[in-house]
């Protein structure tokens, strides 16, 4: 699982357009966004910075978060280790 984070995803028409971008990058994505914490989780075979590329080729900005963070993210605690 990739994670990034947008800094400049506003609405929906912003969440539409980076859907599609990574969607043109592989079609076979799963994508979920989350507007309000401006993150961008991708489930893809392709390499982080052909994702990041894409993303950015749409007119957005991606930080990939790191690896531990998003491990932590999706195992159920923060990015520090506690739990949510």
């Amino acid at each position: 699982m990739l994670l990034y984070h947008v800094k400049d995803l506003s609405c929906g028409h912003c969440v539409q357009a980076v859907t599609a971008a990574i969607n043109a990058l592989d079609p076979a994505a799963d994508i979920a966004i989350d507007l309000a914490s401006k993150r961008v989780e991708v489930r893809s075979d392709r390499e982080p910075s052909a994702v990041a590329t894409a993303i950015s080729k749409a007119g957005y900005t991606p930080a990939l978060y790191p690896q531990d963070a998003a491990a932590a993210t999706s195992s159920g605690s923060c990015c520090c280790g506690s739990r949510r």
